[in-house]
């Protein structure tokens, strides 16, 4: 899927984490402007911050992507309490995983996740959280449309780092041309079936997890459709990538981030369908 991200220039790459870090603060003045959020859970302060530090000391986030991260942890912590949490926990760990997994198959030193990284794969789904209690409406889609990120996010994260040390052959999107395993574009049987798979369990452990007043089935439709459009983000993704980013008109983060997006709205497409038939 997506290849690795490119070395930026120092003062490029401070600016740009500055600039998630200024995203993942506006977050949380968001969340502070609407009436009923204007407290501070406890749990949630010493999780996010314990979860902060741990990923920091394994060496998974740098310290702006640490800031960047606490911030997101502590949003869906206070928005979705313990469920909302380990959905994010979760992804966290399977896209960790695969990263320390490429790294070993490669033997390249994996880099830590940058402010910015953080701020491209979960702004979508953090502000869609931020704002599930705004009204009724909101709070039946900005749920799913957040777990869409996150099954975005697992796929293309894990199917790349996968991919790219395992897929052979390794193809460009779009064509049967060969290409070596981690090309921008590039995407395997085996790193496209992971990252399916990967999206589709991050769904069954939101419809599982996440606190919500509706029955199972209607949870496991919604995620479900969620799950369908993380995995159509995915290849949007690679294909973003074979184009704009190959062609230096987007960096990663940008791509991450058009995808998210991407993903998002897909979601909300299928869900406004679905209400619109009455199939809810």
């Amino acid at each position: 899927m997506a290849g690795n991200t490119d070395l930026l220039p120092m003062s490029s790459g401070r600016i740009k984490d500055a600039l998630g870090m200024l995203l993942s603060g506006g977050l949380v003045g968001l969340y502070l402007a609407f009436p009923g959020y204007s407290y501070f859970d406890h749990d949630a302060l010493w999780v996010a911050s314990s979860f902060a530090f741990a990923a920091w000391l394994i060496k998974a986030v740098d310290l702006g992507g640490a800031v960047s991260g606490a911030i997101v942890a502590f949003l869906f912590f206070q928005t979705g309490r313990w469920g909302a949490f380990t959905i994010l926990l979760f992804v966290f760990c399977l896209t960790s995983g695969a990263t320390m997994l490429s790294a070993r198959k490669t033997t390249k030193k994996p880099a830590r996740r940058r402010a910015s990284q953080v701020a491209a794969n979960l702004f979508v789904p953090t502000l869609m959280l931020v704002t599930s209690h705004w009204n009724i409406l909101f709070g039946f889609l900005a749920p799913s449309i957040a777990v869409g990120g996150l099954c975005e996010l697992a796929a293309d994260t894990v199917s790349s780092e996968i991919g790219s040390a395992y897929g052979r052959p390794t193809y460009m999107i779009g064509s049967r041309h060969q290409v070596e395993p981690g090309v921008n574009g590039g995407v395997s049987l085996l790193g496209s079936t992971i990252g399916i798979g990967s999206s589709a369990a991050v769904a069954i452990l939101a419809a599982v997890v996440y606190p919500s007043p509706y029955p199972y089935h209607v949870r496991f439709t919604e995620f479900g459709l969620a799950s369908l459009a993380g995995i159509f983000g995915m290849y949007v993704d690679s294909m973003l990538g074979a184009s704009l980013e190959t062609r230096g008109k987007l960096d990663n983060d940008a791509v991450n981030l058009l995808s998210s997006v991407i993903t998002s709205v897909t979601v909300f497409l299928l869900l406004s369908a679905l209400l619109y038939i009455g199939a809810f």
